[in-house]
């Protein structure tokens, strides 16, 4: 009986990594949630924008997504803004006030 590897094809176990930004083919196989569209066509927008959703909820595969879908963009030519990930919330949430988080 072939495993579920063999079954599927697959190059290696899509269950190998714990988070999304470790795994190198996320975007191979990964589940597109019904907010990618909306996420992409706002990250073609100069603003801040914060995505929350639940553990496995696809957020970092959107984040990473997005992300090469604008270097995609601006290497054919087209000014896009700088995607910026800040995924660590700790200072904040240690600090309980965005206002004394510095950069460094």
């Amino acid at each position: 009986m072939p495993t579920f590897k063999q079954n599927f094809e697959f190059d290696s176990s899509p269950f190998e990594q714990y988070v999304a930004e470790n795994e190198p083919d996320i975007l191979d196989y990964a589940v597109v949630p019904p907010y990618f569209e909306a996420a992409k066509k706002r990250a073609l927008t100069p603003s801040t924008h914060l995505l929350f959703g639940a553990r496995g909820g696809g957020k970092s595969a959107t984040r990473l997504a997005t992300e090469r879908e604008l270097w995609k963009l601006h290497a054919e030519g087209n000014r896009v803004p700088l995607a910026v990930p800040y995924v660590d919330f700790s200072r904040i949430l240690e600090r309980r006030s965005i206002d004394q988080v510095s950069s460094d």
